[in-house]
């Protein structure tokens, strides 16, 4: 038998299976599980919570809280970066890109300036914040060193880029930025900060001057010149401020820099999760206090997923023991089998109830279907695709009449009905009649129009030699007589 698994059905359907039909009331996965909380987010919790219970010193007076006891650990720190949403950041970002190239909003030039001056600040904010967690980490932690990486091949040539650009929008002859305002936005548990106290006051560790001449980052930022090519609009220059800074966010440069952080802040997140499980199972470092507090939550998991069956639970106790409905019997499942002769046998017979193995099930046990019917296999196979359609009114154009024209296709599976090569994505091929839609209506049948005529046979016609004159003679309905004046 043939490798089935190497021929791809090019006919996809969608909707039509029963899978397909399954009502979203009934799905259990569709419902809300009554706690959807993992590791990182209690993680994150007990540390919230924690800020909030008074720390008593010897002389039992309040002189700290209980938050030191769950933010040094190593898992304690994993935890607030697994937790971070990276869709809630990519959103941000294009809110603030779309109102920018809004042109609705180009009156509103305060307002844009904010935007952009948003948008610098929080590329500014992420990488602060990443470049404290790649201090703070331990070093035993591969993610401390994978986010080193990170920033010196992918964050700090970007980063290097975004400043010269903001170094421009600030400078005097321009001044698209605006500062006055900032959105209340957390980027990797860090508030979003003004750009320039990053870059003037704050700055970065030494890690993003990898592969520059600077010794700090005073000198690092010193060295950066402005790079105003991104506001130069090809028809105004720099003469509207509105058109310079849409034309920045439109360029490619200007949001290469914000996909090459979004690429790298996604794999931070996916890289903490990964290594925050690592830590609740083969970590063997943590203090007393907290190993015993991340045991509660791996036992927690137990009553966690028990009580998340609850609603599935509910659904089956209402059909089954309130409306007493009863499951349908099983059936067999069927296929259907391709079969491919052997070279050196023209037909083969197949009796009923051949059994013919299928793989294993889930469970790894023998799947084995058996013939319902004797079938014989040959070498006989499909020589010719052809069609034949008969219009109908609806399929008449606005400068063609269709009406009861045939259309016919030597070729079927043609893009053309004559044998030109299938453009589709899957090679597919219309099996009936070729439509092309454009907004839903009809603009052409896509298939040759057919030479209608009829043909005479009979032994009389069988002659040898000689001149011969055949006369034909057609009597004809008279009901009918329209359908031959073109005869």
């Amino acid at each position: 038998m043939s490798d089935c698994n190497k021929h791809k059905n090019p006919l996809q359907h969608y909707g039509t299976s029963q899978m397909q039909r399954l009502l979203a009331g009934l799905d259990k996965n569709r419902f809300a599980v009554v706690d959807e909380k993992g590791f990182a987010d209690w993680i994150v919790f007990a540390n919230n919570y924690a800020a909030f219970i008074n720390y008593y010193n010897n002389a039992d007076s309040v002189s700290d809280n209980w938050q030191s006891f769950f933010n040094t650990d190593i898992s304690a720190q994993l935890g607030t970066i697994a937790i971070q949403n990276v869709n809630r950041y990519r959103a941000e970002i294009i809110e603030r890109f779309d109102f920018i190239k809004n042109d609705e909003n180009k009156l509103s030039i305060t307002a844009i300036k904010i935007k952009l001056n948003e948008l610098f600040s929080a590329l500014l904010t992420l990488s602060k914040a990443v470049d404290e967690y790649a201090q703070s980490l331990p070093n035993e932690t591969i993610l401390k060193q994978n986010i080193r990486n990170l920033i010196q091949t992918k964050l700090a040539p970007a980063l290097k880029r975004l400043i010269g650009y903001y170094y421009a929008s600030d400078a005097a002859h321009l001044n698209y930025i605006n500062p006055t305002s900032l959105s209340d936005w957390n980027i990797l548990n860090k508030p979003l900060t003004d750009a320039a106290q990053i870059i003037h006051t704050v700055g970065l560790s030494n890690i993003w001057l990898f592969d520059t001449t600077a010794s700090n980052w005073n000198d690092y930022k010193n060295e950066i010149t402005p790079d105003d090519s991104i506001y130069n609009d090809p028809i105004n220059g720099f003469a509207n401020d509105y058109t310079s800074i849409a034309h920045a966010a439109n360029h490619n440069l200007f949001c290469g820099v914000f996909d090459s952080y979004l690429v790298v802040y996604s794999k931070i997140i996916v890289d903490a999760e990964t290594a925050l499980l690592g830590t609740l199972i083969s970590f063997n470092e943590h203090a007393p206090h907290y190993a015993l507090f991340l045991c509660f939550l791996r036992l927690y998991k137990f009553a966690q997923a028990h009580i998340n069956t609850i609603t599935e639970r509910h659904l089956d106790f209402y059909y089954r023991e309130v409306l007493r409905l009863q499951p349908k019997p099983a059936v067999a499942n069927k296929v259907h089998v391709l079969a491919e002769l052997a070279k050196q046998v023209d037909e083969y017979l197949l009796e009923k109830a051949t059994t013919l193995k299928a793989g294993k099930d889930s469970l790894n046990n023998d799947v084995v279907y058996a013939l319902d019917k004797d079938a014989v296999f040959t070498k006989a196979t499909v020589a010719e695709l052809k069609t034949f359609y008969k219009a109908s009114t609806t399929d008449s154009l606005l400068t063609q009449n269709n009406t009861n024209r045939i259309f016919t296709s030597p070729v079927a599976n043609s893009e053309d009905g004559l044998g030109a090569e299938l453009i589709g994505a899957n090679k597919e091929w219309h099996p009936f009649v070729h439509k092309v839609f454009e907004d839903a209506q009809l603009k052409n049948i896509a298939m040759p129009k057919a030479q209608i005529g009829f043909a005479l046979a009979s032994h009389y016609l069988f002659l040898t030699e000689g001149e011969r004159k055949v006369f034909v003679r057609f009597v004809l309905n008279k009901n009918k007589l329209k359908i031959y004046e073109h005869i």
